[in-house]
């Protein structure tokens, strides 16, 4: 290929790569470099006998399938209700994180949601969500770091420390289910599982007794399971009580106890006057007195380790998460807190499968079960009828 050829193709690249522009999201990825494409499409040219490996993607799934999905189906693909939904988009909508600039037109807000929820409910791959949604494998984080930057805006509506008549309700919550008077809230800590070693140099510090890489999150949640208080910026090797006495739960004690109230927590938590552990080591003197303590203690603040765990069944996100990027992490696990009392306050609650779902994964077992008993039959390893 002379210059003159050469010339005249790169001009014939820059105008076909200006009409695709609106409709692959090239404008919008981060990854996308206009040198780069031309680079491999001129040596493609200068070299037929090679083939060029692209990955076909489709929005059809999203466009045409997703939004017309029953309750049922939708909650199991994006982990909430479809009024849920809409409301949320409703609410993030007007934020100026998702006004269009000039030539720079962005995908639909539900788009970027559905993008983002369907990234957090599941293990899914990033070139899973691309294929799903059509979009390049740059876009997916760039969607996340916009839904991120919208929900931690919400933050000081959704996460509400109980003050007044709220103090008083969530009192009367918790000495209703077993007459402990003036509680404000369950404290415990839980750790966030990552799917790899963090990219930081010491990512030892983030390694836990159980042999996995996580992230430390501290919460205090209210009489009906309801986040309250967390702090998320702590290592998974540092224990309960340090991070106790480093988080804004102990620093604004102040601001946020009054005399009588307290916390409960268990016993790797020290005891102060706002913070009641439960008996780590009972005495003998008065053992079954404080057994007896522990048990009806535990059942009021079980409830902490009970939103955990819906939690991270909710968005099975938290239970491996996929990046070595701490900060990114902290980040999912924050707007997962402020998803999680959306939905909540929403009555979106977290329920276990339906009969429906059960009976579709009993048909499908026995489906599975039926094709391997025919193919063993085929090669003669079973005899008789199916």
């Amino acid at each position: 290929m002379n210059s003159l050829q050469f010339q005249l193709l790169t001009e014939s690249l820059d105008s076909v790569i200006t009409e695709l522009e609106p409709e692959i999201d090239i404008d919008i990825d981060p990854c996308y470099d206009d040198n780069f494409v031309k680079s491999i499409i001129l040596h493609y040219l200068n070299n037929p006998s090679r083939s060029i490996n692209v990955r076909i993607k489709s929005d059809h799934w999203y466009s045409n399938i997703l939004f017309n999905y029953d309750e049922l189906w939708f909650r199991q693909t994006l982990r909430m209700k479809p009024s849920t939904f809409w409301m949320i988009v409703n609410k993030i909508q007007n934020h100026e994180i998702f006004k269009n600039i000039p030539q720079r037109k962005q995908n639909s807000i539900e788009k970027q949601l559905a993008v983002v929820l369907y990234r957090l409910g599941g293990k899914a791959t990033i070139w899973d969500i691309c294929s799903k949604f059509g979009i390049a494998e740059g876009t997916v984080p760039l969607f996340t770091t916009r839904v991120i930057k919208v929900l931690k805006s919400l933050k000081e509506d959704v996460i509400i420390w109980p003050h007044s008549d709220y103090r008083q309700k969530v009192h009367k919550g918790f000495e209703k289910m077993h007459s402990f008077s003036n509680i404000i809230g369950a404290l415990d800590g839980s750790h966030m599982n990552l799917f790899e070693a963090s990219s930081k140099f010491n990512k030892d510090v983030y390694f836990t007794w159980k042999h996995r890489y996580a992230i430390h999150l501290q919460a205090v949640v209210d009489h009906q399971g309801i986040f309250i208080n967390y702090d998320i910026r702590y290592l998974a090797s540092v224990h309960d009580a340090k991070v106790f006495q480093n988080s804004s739960l102990y620093c604004c004690r102040n601001q946020l106890f009054e005399e009588t109230n307290y916390v409960l927590a268990d016993s790797a938590y020290p005891i102060s006057l706002n913070i009641i552990p439960s008996f780590k080591n009972p005495l003998s003197l008065d053992k079954n007195q404080q057994i007896a303590f522990n048990k009806k203690y535990s059942k009021s603040r079980v409830i902490v380790e009970q939103i955990f765990g819906q939690l991270k069944n909710r968005f099975q996100l938290l239970k491996e998460l996929r990046t070595k990027n701490t900060k990114t992490a902290t980040d999912l696990i924050e707007i997962l807190l402020i998803l999680y009392n959306i939905l909540e306050r929403n009555n979106d609650k977290c329920k276990k499968p339906s009969e429906q779902i059960l009976i579709y994964r009993i048909q499908l077992m026995m489906l599975v079960i039926y094709e391997v008993i025919r193919k063993l039959k085929k090669r003669k390893i079973l005899k008789g009828k199916i």
